[in-house]
């Protein structure tokens, strides 16, 4: 990714990486900067487990920090949720060994909810050059193998976009 703090829209911002499910506290899982009011630099990695409630893993970078190509990972195994920048883990919380909660809908890459009157909000303000679903979660050091590599055909239900570095939509 790459992200331009610099120009965030001024408001309630949280540029969306991806999101699973679009109703606000019942996301399945999103991936966003928590820009919020005050355009705070804070990426964010936010699950739902089958107890119903959020479950926040949060790394604050420095402003301009992600003008430059930026590799970000998030995993969750039931014991841990991970969050990874350039293959180092950069922040985690304990599991609670529940499974994520299945909340359906879309899955929404570049941009929150496209149907809410705050949608300008949750656009992401950068690039996205590939995003990747894992069935399981993934170490450092399998990130680590990969993260520099287009992957077109990964056996094991892997989900692929390769966006090729155009604009988030």
């Amino acid at each position: 990714i790459t992200y331009n703090d610099a120009t965030i829209i001024a408001g309630w911002s949280h540029p969306t990486i991806v999101r699973q499910n679009l109703n606000g506290g019942q996301e399945s899982f999103f991936l966003r900067v928590q820009a919020e009011n005050t355009r705070r630099t804070r990426l964010s990695w936010v699950i739902q487990t089958s107890i119903g409630t959020l479950r926040w893993v949060n790394w604050d970078f420095t402003p301009g920090q992600l003008l430059a190509w930026t590799h970000v990972a998030a995993t969750y195994d039931g014991a841990m949720q991970r969050l990874f920048v350039n293959g180092v883990e950069v922040a985690s919380l304990a599991g609670n060994g529940l499974p994520l909660v299945d909340q359906g809908s879309l899955l929404h890459i570049g941009k929150g909810d496209p149907g809410s009157t705050f949608s300008a909000y949750e656009v992401w303000n950068g690039d996205i050059d590939e995003l990747r679903l894992w069935p399981f979660a993934r170490t450092a050091a399998e990130i680590q193998s990969t993260m520099n590599m287009e992957l077109s055909s990964v056996p094991g239900l892997v989900s692929t976009w390769n966006l090729n570095s155009a604009p988030a939509f």
